[in-house]
């Protein structure tokens, strides 16, 4: 045993703990976890008796003939079990970890926040299960022993042990690397292993909020299931025998739904000290589990995460999983949020903070006016788009997710830690509410509202989470510094701002000043054209969906459900198309510090729909391009996108480069794809074309999109047509068309790449690499088209295009299967297949009894928006008056089919004629070097 307890400095706060002893939330946590740990145990006149009773025997359960067991250490105990009785079988389906490999630590995946994955969760409130949450090693537990009642404690004990020793081994083993590359920002792994310490005993107690995906709702009915059996059996023997028996039968005699909650809770406290020593077997005498105790007076590390201890350290098992998950969700997200803007700092200004200046679109702002329409890519800058672009797409998304936690918090403190708001009485009382009234959780909110603690309110609350030591951390690179994390009420802007080095170049450009960089003056530009001046414009209102939503269905629901998402989708200005901005919102250049000179863009703005300004859902842009063959604006042509959004003429109007926009909405189609792809997973993949009815709304609303995407990527393409100087100068005769150079553009590996930032799901890759290899190979060539082994690329889609001079990009062809997939959802699970079923017939895992009535749902989005006082929601009257829309959904689900065939019939404008293109390929790719200098400058 070895414990090392240091004085500090004691600071009290008014009336309970001391400020340093809640100097951070997770120190709080395990304050008032001891507080709840000591009423439920110490305090209970019962406590003794049933611990005896309840508790486990390892030896009892590795074996028939326990007396022969040689060790009684909980670490042998276990590992010999497994070998002689689970590893026969190597890596089965006994084995906690599962038969798959999974970084415990990932940089790239995040949290789980989705409203059909977690439980107590609604579009606009709810917990976030963390990564490490979702790769739990406890697969052992829905297949575990059910069927010995006179060992049935013994055997509970070992299969949880079971899981928290492998459990620790897979944190162990992954964590000194995961140590080395975030120096400075790690936990402790004693902290991480009490986190899923805790997960463990929630589990057990029936307490987990984590549901998972279709596959694993289906494993943890069947878990629960067995954990009934399992705990009645437990319950027969210590309130039929024993000396405490009667005792025992009054404690747990209100259990009507035979669920045993109070039982498990019993179970888990009598049992949780072996269940430590099981998760700290594989830590060294060096890995400590620190915390502040004595109301701020002491400092208590204990060697091997406590292992050798009597009294297990930690009380986290004690504090609500919502919580915890909450304090887990903000220390992962500042620390990725460091990383990915230190990251950012050194791609768009140098190694040193003053190397470069370049912006998230890959334009080098030196030489980039914005005010003059003049846009100036560089090799040199693609890193920067390379970091931007994904910190762009995740920084957004982490801001909804810490509303949706900072909303559920709310509904915690008010509701009693039944997770329900005070406006949800009616559906608490529907609610099995057995688990609420009783056990820790109940207990926790009590105390935590207490007015000498303060944390009655949530502001109290994120205070603390702006403590975890890697919040206060500022990302800093040479002398360039970004603010540091900050999640109080006034700073949260500033915490989830997509950040500077990430924005576009200055108005005017940039220049250097000393050993930092400076804007220039606004008036040192601005004489460019005039948008009446420009005769080649294309304007197309672009799908963004609701930015407010993590669920693809959600954020697209207002679009599927209107006249537009009738009829896949609505219709672009008279002028024809332009590139997108994405359903994310991320990635198009944003701000800035000035408008374009020249006449009014407002009748441009009013082609194309309602707009961002309109409906929430979809944004206007107009395209502009001039090829300047006078060379009036500088040296070469102009091509730039700006959204109608009534700032047109104003100094902080968001537009971009064409080629940047292209790209965005090519990077950001893609990655909705995959979004879209693992919400539908189990109606998409359902090989036995079992119906589902929620499958039809949501495959049909998949449709809808993908209709649209469809028609804003053939507007794209006509304005890349209107580009020019394809086939001039040095060039001239050598063939090149927009059709050669948008494949060379369209390679697979350069598309890839654009998924690869942040989607690193191994199946997802391959399975969007298997489309675009179907669609024509080719490799690596970037932006600009340079590179080698293009020939194959270019010519394998031109050589198959259709007679009706259709489109058949790579792009074209993705959206063309991903078009056919949806379409046989839609038919697969139909209306009217899924009423033919018998009763109670092949009920989908997706109709878990955790899935709430629509109806309710919507009606509580709008208390939800009702209730924010902060504008957390954008929109607050988006949600008014859809109760029971769901409901009307299904039975305009007909009609909205009819209206889309409509409107897939109608017939393609015929295309002009086009090039031989095998032809001049063939030609071309004779020798290289006459045309890689070409596809750099276009």
């Amino acid at each position: 045993h070895h414990v090392v307890a240091t004085m500090v400095p004691q600071s009290r706060s008014g009336g309970g703990g001391s400020v340093e002893e809640d100097k951070d939330a997770k120190n709080m946590f395990d304050r008032i976890g001891k507080i709840v740990h000591e009423e439920i145990v110490k305090n209970d006149a019962d406590a003794e008796k049933y611990k005896d009773a309840l508790k486990g025997d390892l030896q009892k359960a590795v074996t028939t003939i326990w007396q022969t067991v040689a060790f009684k250490d909980t670490c042998q105990l276990v590992e010999d079990y497994y070998n002689n009785h689970v590893n026969v079988d190597a890596r089965g389906e006994r084995y906690p970890c599962g038969n798959t490999n999974v970084d415990r630590f990932s940089d790239k995946e995040g949290a789980e926040c989705s409203k059909s994955k977690i439980k107590d969760s609604d579009y606009y409130r709810g917990a976030c299960a963390p990564f490490r949450r979702l790769n739990l090693c406890n697969k052992n537990f829905p297949n575990m022993n059910s069927n010995d009642s006179s060992k049935a404690k013994d055997n509970l004990l070992l299969e949880v042990c079971m899981a928290a020793k492998y459990e620790g081994d897979s944190i162990k083993t992954p964590y000194p690397k995961h140590k080395q590359t975030n120096q400075g920002t790690a936990s402790q792994l004693c902290t991480v292993l009490a986190r899923s310490f805790a997960d463990i005993g929630d589990i057990v107690r029936g307490r987990d909020l984590y549901l998972g995906n279709p596959e694993e709702i289906k494993q943890r009915k069947q878990l629960e299931n067995k954990l009934k059996v399992i705990f009645g059996k437990i319950h027969k023997e210590v309130t039929s025998s024993g000396s405490n028996g009667k005792t025992l039968q009054k404690r747990y005699k209100d259990d009507r739904e035979k669920n045993y909650f109070q039982l498990r809770e019993d179970w888990w406290t009598a049992n949780r000290e072996t269940v430590w020593k099981a998760l700290t077997c594989a830590a060294d005498d060096n890995d400590k589990y620190s915390k502040i105790t004595d109301n701020g007076r002491r400092t208590h590390s204990y060697d091997k995460c406590g292992h050798n201890e009597t009294n297990v350290p930690t009380n986290l098992d004690y504090v609500p999983q919502f919580l915890r998950w909450f304090e887990e969700w903000a220390e992962d997200f500042c620390r990725k949020r460091k990383h990915k803007l230190e990251n950012a700092i050194k791609k768009c200004r140098g190694e040193n903070g003053k190397e470069k200046y370049c912006d998230l679109n890959r334009h080098d702002c030196v030489e980039t006016i914005r005010g003059d329409d003049r846009f100036v890519e560089k090799d040199d800058c693609n890193e920067c788009s390379v970091a931007c672009k994904p910190f762009v797409k995740w920084i957004d998304k982490q801001k909804v997710e810490f509303d949706k936690q900072k909303r559920k918090y709310k509904s915690e403190i008010t509701g009693g830690g039944s997770g329900k708001s005070p406006k949800r009485t009616k559906r608490a009382a529907r609610s099995s509410s057995s688990s609420d009234d009783n056990g820790y959780r109940k207990k926790f909110y009590e105390q935590l509202k207490k007015k000498k603690w303060g944390y009655g309110t949530v502001d109290k609350f994120l205070e603390k989470l702006n403590k975890e030591g890697i919040c206060g951390s500022k990302p800093q690179v040479g002398k360039e510094t970004a603010y540091a994390a900050d999640f109080t009420k006034d700073k949260t802007k500033q915490t989830f701002y997509r950040t500077t080095y990430c924005q576009a170049c200055p108005w005017c450009g940039a220049h250097k000043k000393g050993e930092k960089w400076e804007a220039k003056g606004d008036g040192e530009c601005g004489q460019g054209k005039g948008y009446k001046d420009y005769k080649e414009t294309t304007t197309i209102e672009i799908l963004t969906g609701d930015k407010g939503q993590l669920d693809m269905v959600r954020k697209y629901k207002k679009f599927c459900n209107s006249e537009t998402g009738a009829a896949n989708g609505g219709k672009g200005g008279s002028g024809g198309g332009a590139s997108a901005h994405v359903a994310s919102g991320g990635g198009v250049v944003g701000g800035g510090s000035g408008g374009t000179s020249g006449a009014s863009g407002g009748e441009n703005g009013k082609k194309g729909g309602k707009g961002k300004n309109g409906d929430n859902i979809t944004e206007t842009w107009t395209c502009y391009y001039d090829e300047n063959k006078e060379k009036k604006y500088g040296s070469g042509d102009i091509n730039f996108c700006v959204l109608q959004n009534g700032k047109q003429e104003e100094k902080d109007k968001t537009f971009s480069s064409y080629n940047a926009f292209f790209w965005d909405w090519v990077y950001h189609m893609l990655h909705d794809s995959l979004d879209w792809r693992n919400e539908l997973d189990n109606c998409l993949k359902n090989e036995n074309k079992q119906c589902i009815i929620k499958c039809n709304r949501e495959c049909d609303c998949f449709l809808k999109w993908v209709k649209k995407k469809e028609k804003e990527w053939q507007l794209i393409l006509q304005h890349f047509n209107k580009q020019g100087g394809f086939d001039e100068g040095k060039y001239k005769g050598l063939g090149f068309t927009q059709e050669i150079v948008l494949e060379l553009l369209l390679q697979k590996d350069l598309l890839l790449e654009s998924i690869k930032d942040t989607h690193v799901d191994a199946k997802d890759i391959e399975r969007i690499d298997n489309m675009l290899q179907q669609a024509g190979g080719g490799s690596g060539v970037d932006a600009s088209g340079s590179g080698t082994g293009v020939a194959g690329g270019a010519c394998s889609d031109k050589c198959t295009e259709g007679a009706n001079g259709k489109h058949n990009t790579k792009i074209d062809k993705f959206l063309e299967k991903e078009l056919k997939e949806a379409e046989e959802c839609t038919q697969t699970h139909t209306k009217e297949k899924c009423e033919k079923k018998p009763p109670g017939a092949g009920e989908s895992p997706l109709r878990s009894e955790n899935f709430e009535d629509p109806a309710r749902v919507d009606q509580e989005e709008s208390e939800v928006h009702s209730d924010e006082e902060e504008g957390d929601v954008d929109s607050s009257d988006e949600e008014e008056g859809e109760e029971g829309e769901e409901e009307k959904e299904e039975g305009a689900e007909e009609e909205a089919t009819k209206a889309a065939d409509t409107e897939g019939t109608k017939q393609d404008p015929p295309a002009p004629p086009t090039p031989d293109v095998c032809n001049i390929v063939s030609q071309l790719f004779s020798d290289p070097s006459q045309f890689s200098d070409a596809c750099k400058q276009k």
